[in-house]
């Protein structure tokens, strides 16, 4: 059964700018069983990225291409606006929010404070390579 997981930026920087535990979430990423999805937010976020590390957008590209994106519809920016919890920053809170939106059974993150928006919305989170249950690919996620 193929698994929807939302892959926020902090680990899909792990697949341009290599760095520990890029092998693990290539390894998430790449597996037959997982739907590696994000929103619309990670191409900007990603090229920002390849630009300030001096990376070639093409490889951003690439990278990019390894996960169906999502569009966010207007009202998703109010929704994560609202999530409850008070230190989320405002482009954690629209991943959260997408992931949620796309129904996503699991969030792939290694940021702390999306951890926890994630964790008070009741979103399972998964770190490949730090997590014990992450360390190989997902086969009893949700």
């Amino acid at each position: 059964m193929t698994r929807r997981v939302y892959f926020d930026t902090s680990a899909a920087m792990k697949l341009l700018h290599p760095e520990a535990h890029s092998a693990d979430v290539a390894r998430w990423v790449d597996d037959p069983q997982i739907e590696a999805v994000s929103s619309s937010l990670l191409e900007t976020e990603l090229r920002r990225g390849a630009a300030r590390w001096e990376i070639r957008q093409e490889d951003a590209t690439q990278v990019i291409d390894r996960f169906a994106l999502y569009e966010h519809p207007g009202w998703e920016f109010k929704a994560a606006g609202l999530l409850p919890d008070r230190a989320a920053r405002s482009l954690d809170a629209i991943h959260v929010a997408a992931a949620l939106r796309v129904e996503a059974h699991a969030l792939v993150t290694y940021d702390a404070r999306m951890i926890a928006a994630a964790s008070a919305m009741g979103l399972p989170v998964i770190r490949p390579g730090i997590d014990a249950d992450a360390s190989v690919a997902p086969a009893g996620i949700g």
